[in-house]
């Protein structure tokens, strides 16, 4: 199928870099007409999908296949969808930009409920149809994973293949499947395909219902296919990480390198449908982690990794693992644990991570109280909270952030006031302390599956009344969830088949991008419930009963409903139940032998005692000695639309993967000593780009040029290098004009630019974030030539813009004071120019 072309809409579009691909360790492959082309679609932005580790870890485990094709696409956001629509270019893969209909297979990740209408979005900016039965054999096969899966039931008429569990092995297995029944019917790759253990088919199986609008029955509507659908679980030890993600030019949500130090936990807080549908606990050896992180930061020059886990403390070997990346990455490097649980570790730990580079420090008490605590089953008020976070200040973190829940079953208010009384006992002077609220979302699979959700006036009243008693508290930031939008993830998280009318309801009248507040439309939402004549309080308000036939029963996560129902009545007997590493194995029905007892620390091995020559470590210079090089590259077209700022942060990675010892500013947050020269506006090319940076050590500039070339993204290209002055000027101050070619459309005569030249003032508008001035434009522009003028109103200029000061002039400026109807279809930066004594050099010459 035919690329498509967008980089005639990428210069009316925000972040034009979501949609440009060719990202460091991003793979185009070219694979023969029997191979397989799979394309991971994440229903939200680039940003947001970006960074996604279990996305990235698919994508190295397909791309290593070698017939199979693996690219990604995420949702465009409402300005690019609107230019897709009016253009009528399909949606397409950021790797080769093929239409997702010429795919095999699109598999979608489902993280969060209200991404669901972003799923039927993308599918119908795809030209694919919505509903499963309205597809055949020509069009791709849709599946779906993820945490969302684990209760397909809404999304059941839209998804042709779910795969339930950990997908490491499964997506393997399902695409050799695919490609041995490619020639056959949809039906008959549907059957295949339902054979595979983990795999549901959804349209195999229906549905009856009782009058009272609870499960009568579910019932397989062909023969030969499981009643219940075991979930997939990984040896996590024997699974590949992802050790060479794709770096992204732009700044993502979590942008920094991400390696999973254990999956599952064995703590069973009551309310986490994580901690149960990702058990057993398994941790990733101290060896293993070592290696991976050193390849990890090798591979994407990242200045910060986060050790993933729901409970990093939990690691067995978690002090020296940290120890053990600091000691081994011989960089300034940041290492962040997302996930801390209390206890006697947490202090010690957050003592080395401060030693190193302090990022925030996150923990989650979810209640306020001892007694929700343990009805809940979280131990942290056992601990001495406040005097956790007190040493977490002494020893240097300026931001602590603490996560609480409101609504949890049993609360009061009583539990409220503890939530603030709790705050009020940790808050520190001149510290900064974030408070984040979120709604308790009963989940299926958990011990609160059956519990209601308090109504949305409730939990309003509830966040209200916690930021009224905390407003008078300095330093104390408070961020919450709208209960609204928790009001309808609770429906989709425990809702059956019938909510599928109704998603297709609210998306039929614009609902996309829900969990984004400002795209949020509730009443929308809700004159789709009433047109399908659903109550969303039915799946919501009622406490349900532990007989009842729930959507997700047929979904086996291998905990056993059994002990679920116990657990629960032990939440409300207020009795705790000790980690799976504590003790006697707890019978949840996970895994097949009994584990006791807990987990025994080893002596660190060999590989972390040892010496460890770290790769592009440095000593310091001698005093007062600085080593300072300039650069001279090229930016081509495959990086005309990265922002000034996003190619800063893509040269500091690329310096990190060369091993270039860059010099570091001293401080609470180190930075590399490095110089841009004038930005290159977004959209244009430039022939001559230059790079001021300041090195630890002497190293030949023929190997600085060479180590550089062979990390840096395609399109940019270091051509020369040459030792400057420490003294020497700064880019932006020593530029006195540069010199572009600008190729376009439109009526301009030799006689306009004449006229133009003519004038002292030519004044335009210039638009600012919140502001509009009227700029001279005359005032900026040296020199400016017709090259070429053909009659079918094409034109070639020739401009030279000065650099003041007080700022500079664009070449679309320009152009459009010459012929307002005038467009640019190229501009390339040809030279950057210095004014010295008279003459005319380049900066490469001028290195005093």
């Amino acid at each position: 199928m035919n690329k498509v072309s967008i980089e005639h809409i990428l210069p009316q579009v925000t972040r034009p870099s979501r949609y440009t691909g060719g990202e460091i360790n991003s793979v185009s492959k070219d694979i023969s007409s029997t191979g397989i082309r799979i394309a991971l679609a994440f229903p939200d932005v680039y940003e947001i999908g970006m960074s996604h580790l279990g996305l990235k870890i698919l994508y190295e485990i397909l791309n290593d296949l070698p017939d199979v094709a693996a690219e990604r696409v995420y949702a465009p956001w409402f300005d690019m969808e609107e230019r897709l629509r009016s253009e009528k270019i399909p949606l397409f893969s950021l790797e080769s930009r093929t239409p997702l209909s010429g795919f095999d297979i699109i598999g979608f990740s489902l993280q969060y409920e209200l991404s669901y209408t972003n799923v039927l979005n993308m599918l119908q900016l795809s030209n694919i149809p919505l509903l499963s039965k309205d597809r055949t054999f020509d069009h791709p096969l849709i599946i779906a994973g993820g945490p969302c899966a684990l209760n397909p039931e809404p999304l059941a008429d839209f998804i042709d293949v779910f795969c339930i569990g950990e997908s490491e092995e499964l997506i393997v297995e399902l695409v050799s499947c695919v490609k041995e029944h490619r020639n056959k019917s949809r039906e008959e790759m549907l059957m295949a395909l339902s054979r595979i253990e983990s795999v549901y088919v959804p349209s195999f199986y229906g549905v009856d219902y009782h009058p009272d609008g609870t499960i009568k029955e579910f019932k397989p509507l062909v023969e030969n296919i499981p009643l219940r659908i075991k979930r997939r679980v990984v040896d996590l030890e024997q699974q590949p990480a992802s050790i060479k993600p794709i770096v992204p030019f732009i700044e993502i949500a979590h942008d920094r390198a991400g390696l999973e130090i254990q999956r599952g936990c064995g703590r069973g807080c009551r309310f986490c449908q994580a901690g149960f549908i990702y058990r057993p606990l398994r941790a990733r050896s101290l060896n293993t982690l070592l290696k991976q992180s050193q390849q990890i930061i090798r591979e994407t020059g990242y200045e910060e990794i986060s050790l993933g886990s729901l409970s990093s403390t939990d690691h067995p070997d978690i002090m020296n693992l940290v120890r053990g990346i600091e000691r081994c990455s011989g960089r300034k490097l940041s290492i962040s644990l997302p996930s801390l649980r209390l206890n006697s570790l947490v202090t010690e730990v957050s003592s080395v991570l401060s030693q190193i580079k302090k990022t925030g420090l996150t923990i989650a008490p979810e209640a306020g109280t001892k007694r929700l605590s343990q009805v809940i089953n979280k131990d942290v008020l056992d601990y001495d909270l406040p005097m956790i976070i007190r040493d977490a200040y002494y020893q240097g973190w300026k931001t602590i952030k603490l996560y609480f829940m409101i609504g949890l079953p049993t609360e009061s208010w009583e539990d409220i006031d503890g939530i603030v009384s709790l705050i009020n006992s940790v808050k520190c002077a001149r510290k900064q302390l974030k408070i984040s609220l979120s709604p308790f979302v009963p989940k299926s699979h958990t011990p609160f599956q059956w519990e209601a959700q308090e109504t949305v006036t409730q939990l309003m009243e509830k966040q209200d009344y916690i930021k009224r008693q905390l407003s008078r508290y300095r330093g104390v930031i408070i961020t919450w969830n709208e209960p609204k939008t928790s009001f309808l993830e609770a429906v989709f998280a425990r809702g059956d088949r019938r909510l599928g009318q109704v998603l297709l309801y609210a998306f039929e009248q614009g609902c996309k991008f829900d969990a984004w507040s400002e795209h949020f439309k509730f009443s929308v939402w809700m004159d789709a419930f009433e047109r399908a004549g659903i109550s969303p309080e039915f799946y919501t308000a009622r406490k349900r009963s532990f007989e009842e036939h729930l959507p997700w029963d047929h979904i086996d996560t291998r905990v056993n409903k059994e002990y679920l129902i116990k657990e629960a009545n032990r939440a409300y007997e207020g009795i705790t139940t000790p980690a799976c590493q504590v003790g006697k194995c707890k019978q949840c029905g996970v895994c097949e032998t009994e584990i006791q007892g807990d987990i025994d620390e080893q002596t660190p091995p060999a590989y972390y005692l040892a010496p460890f020559s770290a790769r592009g470590a440095t000593s310091s210079p001698p005093a007062g000695r600085q080593i300072r090089v300039r650069l001279r590259y090229t930016r081509g077209k495959e990086v005309s639309f990265v922002s000034h700022l996003d190619m800063l942060r893509s040269f500091m990675r690329a310096l990190s993967r060369a091993s270039i010892p860059i010099a570091y500013s001293a401080g609470f947050s180190p930075h590399p000593r490095l110089s841009f020269g004038h930005p290159l506006s977004v959209g244009l090319i430039s022939e001559e780009e230059f790079l001021d940076m300041e090195l630890e050590m002497p190293m030949k500039l023929d190997e600085l040029i060479m180590r550089l070339n062979k990390v840096l993204p395609q399109g940019i290209r270091i051509t020369n290098a040459v030792f400057i002055a420490s003294n020497a000027k700064a880019l932006t101050a020593m530029v006195s004009f540069i010199r572009y070619q600008v190729n376009g459309h439109g009526i301009i005569s030799t006689n306009d630019i004449a006229m133009f030249l003519d004038k002292t003032e030519v004044m335009i508008q210039r638009k600012g974030k919140d502001t509009i001035k009227q700029v001279n434009i005359r005032g900026f522009v040296q020199a400016l030539e017709m090259q070429k003028a053909d009659s079918d109103d094409q034109f070639q200029l020739m401009m030279e813009i000065k650099t003041t000061p007080a700022g500079t002039g664009k070449p679309e400026e320009v152009v459009r004071s010459l012929c307002a109807q005038a467009s640019i279809t190229s501009c390339v930066r040809i030279a950057q120019c210095c004014e010295v004594d008279g003459r005319i050099l380049s900066p490469m010459e001028c290195r005093m």
